[in-house]
């Protein structure tokens, strides 16, 4: 009787550490994706929270906002109070633009209209 059950308890103890073994392999692999996912992002480590101001300049056009007794002020291009849902709403959007690289000596220039100078 006691041969049987330690062959039971061997089989048990080899399933167990078999099914550890692969929910720890699934568990890195899991880690490492939303590691390398984070790494590609556009601004990853940046909070709102912590901003108190922004720019961003275009040529002549810039946007200038920042951050006044917990409400944020669009400064530029007119002045007026922003709404914070739609503000962080779309600084996630920007936040979370994944970065790509592009290999510009095999680029169709003309795909982006910049095949000639203006």
């Amino acid at each position: 009787m006691k041969p049987k059950f330690f062959i039971q308890f061997f089989i048990s103890f080899c399933v167990i550490a078999v099914g550890a073994l692969a929910f720890y392999e699934y568990y890195q692999s899991q880690k490492e994706k939303q590691k390398q996912e984070e790494l590609s992002l556009f601004l990853p480590h940046v909070n709102l929270e912590e901003l108190e101001s922004f720019q961003i300049k275009k040529e002549n056009n810039q946007l200038i906002a920042e951050k006044k007794d917990q409400k944020w002020l669009l400064i530029e291009p007119v002045k007026d109070l922003m709404s914070w849902t739609e503000f962080s709403r779309w600084f996630d959007s920007i936040k979370r633009q994944k970065v790509q690289k592009m290999d510009s000596d095999n680029l169709d220039w003309k795909n982006y209209y910049l095949d000639s100078a203006p």
